[in-house]
């Protein structure tokens, strides 16, 4: 059975300043980040920028969370008791990059806003997880031979993000099968090469959104895409907003916090 352990609602930080996390052994953290911060734990480091992540650790542990923005930024989120945590690795895991992006963002916004939501649906959403991190581990044999390849169309995705990408010209770049390397691109970083293409595209669109007074249209061209149009769908998909609808909430953020 699962349970909730803490939670910890709208915690605001001063830039520059550092917040301590506690986690108990064998309990999942929700951690949702509004704003810039860095993430430390131990001697890593992980810079989040608008995004949740979860966190799993076997033991009880502390990590840091480092304001990073130029304005009073917000982090919440809560722990959760997971038995199943006891054989498995320790991980961080991006909701933006996990193919259970909607399910996880669904029990976390609930959880947070003090919805009636099942702990045990979200335990068996990271017991998933999990299983996927276990069998990526006990294939790595099969998966060494293709490792670099898919290293180096990861690394493409984010240096290249905004020039023009297909599945083709990512298997032309490494010599494999379109199909084949996104199959195994998907088994190995827990989503598609293409659907990691667009959420790059779209947080830095939203930081663009966020930071400067730019047009959607320019917008749209400087991270990759040929049309507003798709930019916008592709956007609403992601956010469930519209770029005007985000710009606008930003907006509206920033003066409560003022």
């Amino acid at each position: 059975m699962s349970r909730l352990i803490t939670i910890r609602k709208k915690n605001y930080i001063m830039p520059g300043e550092t917040e301590l996390w506690y986690i108990p052994k064998n309990c999942p953290v929700y951690l949702e980040v509004q704003g810039r911060a860095i993430l430390i734990d131990n001697k890593k480091q992980l810079e989040l920028h608008d995004e949740s992540v979860i966190i799993l650790k076997k033991s009880n542990h502390i990590i840091k969370i480092q304001s990073h923005s130029t304005y009073r930024m917000q982090v919440q989120g809560f722990t959760f008791s997971n038995s199943s945590l006891k054989n498995t690795k320790e991980a961080i895991i991006r909701l933006n990059e996990c193919i259970y992006f909607n399910e996880l963002l669904y029990f976390g916004s609930n959880i947070l806003e003090g919805n009636e939501v099942s702990l045990q649906g979200l335990s068996l959403v990271i017991n998933e997880i999990v299983q996927q991190m276990n069998e990526v581990d006990e294939d790595s044999n099969c998966l060494n031979k293709i490792d670099t390849r898919l290293i180096k169309v990861h690394r493409h995705i984010r240096s290249h993000y905004n020039t023009p990408i297909t599945l083709q010209t990512l298997g032309d770049l490494v010599g494999s099968h379109p199909t084949y390397l996104s199959n195994t691109f998907s088994k190995v970083f827990g989503i598609s090469p293409i659907y990691y293409l667009n959420q790059l595209r779209i947080n830095y669109g939203k930081e663009m959104l966020r930071t400067t007074q730019l047009p959607v249209t320019k917008i749209a061209s400087l991270v990759g895409y040929t049309s507003t149009s798709q930019f916008s769908a592709l956007f609403k998909r992601y956010t469930m907003m519209t770029p005007a609808e985000y710009k606008k909430s930003i907006s509206t953020q920033k003066s409560k916090i003022n």
